[in-house]
């Protein structure tokens, strides 16, 4: 949204290069941190979630320390990552911006990889909290707890998958 607005300023020309330059990578940020936020979600919450049913319902059995411990590692390792990506492109935005090296240097190679790296996780880090959570429902469901209930927010995770398959394949 703030990319059409930048857009729609700079055409109308109502305001300079450097105001529209710094709307996109405001909007950069966003996105990223938008981004970061749905595989939260996705991930973490959606396992947490998962876990607290199962304790709830049984009250003497625990569910794997797993089940918290590698959504929180995925989570905590993709905000690195994705911070990292989004501070490297604004900083190739601003120095092409300042007419600097920008889109020509090693700065942007390494985006580039860093951006593709962050792609691949976050599709294993979807795939494999989908994967935690399909776990968790079949477990529950093999000691005969609610299905319909407990496997309602497995499906959460399918539309998650879908965008991260987009998120790697589109750029």
């Amino acid at each position: 949204m703030i990319d059409t607005i930048a857009t729609v300023l700079i055409s109308c020309r109502t305001s300079d290069y450097f105001t529209y330059l710094n709307m996109l990578v405001a909007s950069n940020i966003l996105y990223a941190l938008a981004t970061w936020c749905l595989l939260f979600t996705a991930v973490y919450t959606l396992n947490t979630m998962l876990a607290q049913s199962h304790s709830d319902h049984f009250a003497g059995q625990q569910m794997s320390p797993v089940y918290k411990v590698v959504p929180l590692a995925i989570v905590a390792v993709m905000f690195l990552l994705v911070c990292g990506s989004a501070g490297l492109w604004s900083y190739n935005s601003i120095t092409r911006g300042l007419g600097s090296e920008g889109f020509r240097g090693p700065a942007y190679e390494a985006s580039q990889k860093l951006k593709l790296v962050v792609r691949v996780l976050y599709l294993v880090g979807v795939c494999a909290g989908a994967f935690l959570a399909g776990l968790s429902v079949m477990k529950m469901r093999a000691m005969r707890v609610a299905g319909g209930v407990s496997f309602f927010p497995f499906f959460w995770s399918l539309p998650i998958c879908l965008h991260g398959l987009f998120f790697f394949v589109v750029d």
